[in-house]
Parts: C-alpha cells; structure tokens; sequence
C-alpha cells in the first residue's frame, strides 16, 4: 500500500457536524469493494472483530440521510456501536475520480 493515492473523508463534515481537531482525532484506513479509503473520525476507542450474526439490522427510528450510512446495529459489553456502511462512504463521482487515479497510478 505504501505509495498509494488514498482519498480522505471528513466523516464529520459529511454528517455535518462540527469538525475540530482535537488530540484524540485519528484518520482510518478502510477498505470496500476493493476501493481504499481513509476517514476523518472525532475519536476510535477500540477496535474489535465482531460476528456477523452480532449484528442487528438498524430499528425503524433510524432515518432518512443517516439510514443510508448505516449498515446495523452491535450490542457489545453493555454498549451500543453502529456499523457504518463503508460501501456509501463515496459518492458515485468519488468513486469514479478514485478509480481513474488509481487506474493512473497503476499505468503511469
């Protein structure tokens, strides 16, 4: 991966919702779909591997712009985490842009 064109995210912008840096704000990398990005994020507090059947579909009460961007629910350890749903995290002209960066980058 070293050498590599990574777009980033500012999830909070795109949740628009303040977007300080802070101390605790970290940058992750993710991959989906076979396209590589990394997020802007306020804080990771851990990072966990979860099953797949821990994982509960979003309640009704989760709508509108924010229902696309979530994939499910996880109760762990008496706390409430929400799966993103990496997939949406790049708009379709995004994700066109990456590929034809990355397409130069492989053939440059």
């Amino acid at each position: 991966m070293q050498g590599t064109v990574v777009p980033v995210i500012d999830l909070r912008k795109r949740f628009e919702v303040p977007a300080p840096q802070r101390e605790e704000t970290r940058t992750m990398v993710l991959e989906a779909e076979g396209v590589t990005v990394a997020v802007v994020v306020d804080a990771v507090v851990e990072v966990a591997r979860v099953a797949s059947d821990a994982v509960a579909a979003p309640p009704a009460v989760v709508r509108g712009l924010a229902a696309e961007y979530i994939q499910g629910i996880i109760a762990l350890g008496g706390r409430t985490i929400i799966l993103l749903q990496t997939t949406r995290l790049l708009t379709s002209a995004e994700r066109i842009a990456l590929e034809a960066v990355q397409g130069e980058a492989v053939h440059g």
